[in-house]
C-alpha cells in the first residue's frame, strides 16, 4: 500500500438510525485531519444520503475545527441522519429526493464528482457502507477514482466481521439506566415490607398479623403499582436479528444492582428488582415451560421483569398478520418496522394471560439508549479508529475500519466485500451463559 499523501477533500455523512457515536465520531475525524492534515478540506452531507442527492452541504469551517472536540460530548448526529436507500428509486422519487426518471446513484455521483470528493467517510451500518461501496464502485465505471472509508455504527452490533460496532457498549448502558430510573422505581410498588409471624400475644398490642389473621396489603412508594400487586414489567430493547444488546443491556442491568445498596427487609431486594427473563431472536421460547417458572416467580416477588429484544418471535407475529389479512409495514430497505408491529407487547399480553397479572407494564429503552453520548468505552474506540480511518484514507483503502473478528480483532479496515449485517449474538459467550444460568433459564437455540 502506497502513500499517496493527504486527500485534497472529504466528506462526511451518517445515515440509518441513531447511535451513541456518530457525533463523536464525526468530531473525531475532524480532529484528527486537522491534526494531521490541516489542508485537507472537509464538507459535510446534511441528512445522510438524503442531503447528497440534494446538493445540501456544509463546509468545515476553521472555527469549526477548533471546536470540533465538543461533539464528543453529544449524543445524535450534528449533520443529521436519514433512512435513503439509492437502489430504491421508487422510494426516493416518491420522498422527492430525485425526479420521475432520474437514477438516484447516478445523481448522488454526479454530486460527488461536482463537489471534487476523493474520500468519502460514511458513518452507518451495513446498509449505509454497502451504498456508499456500491457508489464507489458506479464512480469508476465513469472513470472517477473515489475511496470509500466507513465506521460501523449499529447499537445492535450485527455486522460482519466487526466484533465490536461503535456506540453499542453505550447503548447497553443507558439500557440500563433507563431500567433502573425509569422502571425499577415502579417495583417498590410490591415492597415496603411482608407479612411475618408474631407471637400471638404480641399480635394485638402492636397491630400485627398473626398466620391466622390475613397480612396487610404490602405497603408501596408507587401508586400506581400499589394498585396491583402481581405486576409484570416488560423492557423492549432495540435488536432485530441479533440479541447482543438486549443481552447486554440485562448484564449491565444485574452489574449496576450489584453495586447497589439495598433494603431487603422492605423488599427492596436483589430478587424483586433483578432480571427475571432474557428473551432474545437467537434462542427459542417454551412460552409454557417459561410461564410455569415465571409465575412462580410472581407468586414469590409479586413482580417479574423480562428483557426482549425488539426481534424476538417477529416470524410468529408477521406470521400471523398476515394470515389475518393484514398489512405488514416495512421500511425503504425492506425491514418490518418493529414499532408498528410492537413486539413487547405481544408478548406482554400472551405472558400476563398465562401468569395472571393484575398490572403489565412495557417499556421501551430504544429511543433513550440510542441518543446518548458515548460513554468513555466507546470514546476509546470511536477515536482509534479514527485515525485508522484517516491513516486508510492517505493510502486510498477502502473499507469499514472496525476489530476483524477473523484476524483476531484486529482493528484495521475490513474489506466491503465481507461487510454484511445480520449477525446474530454467539450465544455460547461465558458471560451471557452464566447470566443465564443464574436466571434459571434455559437456552435452546431458535
Amino acid at each position: 500500500m502506497a502513500n499517496q499523501g493527504a486527500p485534497k477533500k472529504v466528506a462526511f455523512l451518517t445515515a440509518g438510525g441513531l447511535a451513541p457515536c456518530l457525533s463523536a465520531a464525526v468530531g473525531g475525524l475532524i480532529t484528527e485531519y486537522t491534526n494531521k492534515h490541516p489542508n485537507t478540506e472537509i464538507i459535510c452531507y446534511i441528512n445522510g444520503y438524503q442531503g447528497l442527492l440534494m446538493g445540501n452541504s456544509i463546509a468545515v469551517t476553521p472555527d469549526i475545527r477548533a471546536a470540533a472536540g465538543a461533539l464528543q460530548l453529544h449524543g445524535g448526529s450534528p449533520i443529521g441522519n436519514s433512512r435513503v436507500k439509492l437502489t430504491n428509486v421508487k422510494d426516493c422519487i416518491k420522498r422527492g429526493l430525485v425526479k420521475d426518471g432520474q437514477d438516484p446513484q447516478r445523481v448522488a455521483a454526479d454530486q460527488l464528482i461536482k463537489d471534487e470528493v476523493q474520500i468519502l467517510h460514511t458513518i452507518g451500518g451495513d446498509d449505509t457502507n454497502m451504498a456508499a461501496a456500491d457508489l464507489s464502485a458506479f464512480l469508476a465505471k465513469e472513470g472517477y477514482a473515489m475511496c470509500v472509508i466507513g465506521l460501523p455504527k449499529t447499537i445492535d452490533n450485527d455486522v460482519f466481521p466487526i466484533r465490536q460496532s461503535l456506540g453499542a457498549w453505550t447503548a447497553a448502558e443507558q439500557g440500563a439506566k433507563f431500567f433502573e430510573n425509569v422502571v425499577a422505581g415502579e417495583r417498590h410498588a410490591a415492597c415496603a415490607y411482608r407479612a411475618y409471624r408474631a407471637p400471638p400475644g404480641r399480635a394485638a398490642s402492636h397491630g400485627l398479623h398473626t398466620a391466622s389473621t390475613p397480612p396487610p396489603r404490602r405497603l408501596c412508594s408507587c401508586a400506581e403499582s400499589s394498585a396491583n400487586p402481581r405486576m409484570m414489567i416488560v423492557h423492549e430493547v432495540m435488536g432485530r436479528d441479533c440479541g447482543w444488546l438486549t443481552a447486554a443491556t440485562a448484564q449491565a442491568y444485574r452489574a449496576r444492582l450489584a453495586k447497589r445498596m439495598l433494603l431487603p427487609a422492605l423488599g427492596v431486594s436483589a430478587e424483586r428488582l433483578g432480571v427475571h427473563a432474557v428473551y432474545i431472536p437467537e434462542v427459542a421460547i417454551d412460552l409454557e415451560a417459561e410461564a410455569a417458572r415465571l409465575r412462580d416467580i410472581l407468586d414469590k416477588q409479586d413482580c417479574v421483569n423480562i428483557f426482549i429484544s425488539e426481534g424476538a418471535g417477529v416470524k410468529d407475529i408477521v406470521a400471523q398478520m398476515e394470515a389475518e389479512g393484514k398489512t405488514v409495514p416495512r421500511d425503504a430497505f425492506g425491514h418490518v418496522k418493529l414499532d408498528a408491529i410492537n413486539p413487547g407487547k405481544y408478548f406482554a399480553d400472551t405472558f400476563s394471560a398465562l401468569l395472571g397479572c393484575e398490572k403489565v407494564l412495557v417499556q421501551k429503552s430504544g429511543y433513550f439508549a440510542r441518543a446518548a453520548p458515548a460513554n468513555a468505552e466507546d470514546l476509546e474506540l470511536i477515536n482509534k479508529s479514527c485515525v485508522v480511518a484517516v491513516e486508510m484514507a492517505c493510502l486510498r483503502v477502502p473499507g469499514v475500519v472496525g476489530m476483524d473478528e477473523n484476524k483476531d480483532n484486529e482493528l484495521r479496515c475490513c474489506e466491503f466485500t465481507r461487510i454484511k449485517g445480520g449477525k446474530h449474538f454467539d450465544i455460547k459467550e461465558a458471560w451471557y451463559t452464566e447470566m443465564m444460568a443464574q436466571l434459571g433459564q434455559p437456552v435452546v437455540p431458535a
